[in-house]
């Protein structure tokens, strides 16, 4: 299993995405817009009710 820089960027995206919104996590991260977290770091919620 290769664990990269890039893997613990995506855990924390998607941790913050999930708990505080797409919005936090791109603040976090320095990205400008939410599309780019959105695109490339935070994986989308699948948890099912």
């Amino acid at each position: 299993m290769d664990i990269t820089p890039h893997s613990f960027r995506r855990t924390g995206a998607t941790l913050l995405a999930n708990e505080l919104g797409m919005q936090a996590a791109a603040d976090m991260h320095g990205h400008t817009s939410t599309s780019t977290t959105k695109a490339h770091y935070a994986e989308p919620d699948r948890t099912v009710p």
